[in-house]
């Protein structure tokens, strides 16, 4: 194994520890040593990757980010704009549900965006609006909806037994009534987004 894919793992190891940690506890008051002994590293390790705690437990939120705009990247050419949307929400609302106590315990608010993950979304944004602009010329949302409220109200999801309910509610807003919403968030269900 190279050292570049041993140094991705270890990242990724801590990130995950981190998320661990402050759900664990249900707070960011959480030490570098309990981080890189959840991940089974070195402190050294820690920073050899992160300059402090903050933006070890930032990265968390940064990693979503990240994801998401694979998610938009990944959807194929031939595929209509509603197909990416609906990927986008299911993934969003995947990690919003599953991170729902990480969320809450580093305080992060649906709406502001903290400067950390800033550069992250402003990647993001302009990918999924092109998407939603698309999305409006073939007819598949409802002219006057906003890409960036819907991403703020699936972005509020955090209850995942209500998830696929609450995405119903939101495709549901953002089609046109000829749309068989039911279908389209079951096949979400059959066939989930990769987070």
């Amino acid at each position: 194994m190279s050292r570049r894919s041993d140094a991705l793992k270890n990242r990724t190891r801590l990130i995950h520890a981190a998320r661990e940690a402050v759900i664990a506890t249900g707070s960011t008051d959480i030490t570098i040593r309990d981080i890189s002994s959840r991940a089974r590293l070195s402190t050294a390790t820690l920073y050899r990757h992160f300059d402090s705690k903050n933006e070890l437990i930032d990265a968390v939120s940064v990693e979503r980010w990240r994801r998401l705009t694979e998610v938009v990247y990944q959807v194929p050419r031939q595929q209509p704009a509603l197909y990416g949307i609906m990927r986008t929400f299911d993934a969003m609302s995947r990690m919003t549900t599953t991170d729902a106590p990480f969320i809450a315990a580093t305080g992060v608010r649906v709406g502001r965006t903290p400067d950390a993950i800033a550069p992250y979304r402003d990647h993001f944004e302009p990918l999924f609006l092109n998407l939603w602009d698309h999305g409006i010329r073939q007819g598949v949302l409802r002219r006057g909806t906003d890409a960036r409220d819907a991403l703020e109200i699936v972005g509020a999801l955090r209850d995942p037994t209500r998830r696929l309910q609450q995405l119903r509610l939101v495709i549901g807003g953002i089609c046109p009534s000829h749309l068989d919403v039911d279908a389209m968030v079951s096949s979400l269900h059959r066939v989930p987004t990769p987070i």
